[in-house]
């Protein structure tokens, strides 16, 4: 989906969902695979995430994900 599709769509689901007792942060992703794992390579660096993510995605295309860190590890879980 496009940038400004999944704002749309994040704006609907919201800023947090939970999963299995764990509260995660719903977050725009890059779809692409090699794009999302520069995406989480430089996650906890960097402050803002959208730009992270506009910056990480080749083709401009994005999903939605729930992300929750400890501030080292990194959980990932699907948003409906």
């Amino acid at each position: 989906m496009t940038l400004e599709e999944a704002q749309k769509r994040k704006e609907i689901i919201g800023d947090t969902i939970i999963d299995k007792d764990i509260e995660y942060r719903v977050t725009i992703i890059p779809e692409r695979g090699k794009d999302f794992e520069d995406f989480i390579n430089s996650y906890l660096d960097v402050s803002d995430k959208l730009e992270l993510a506009k910056g990480c995605s080749v083709n401009q295309e994005f999903n939605l994900c729930g992300l929750w860190t400890d501030g080292i590890n990194i959980l990932k879980t699907k948003v409906q």
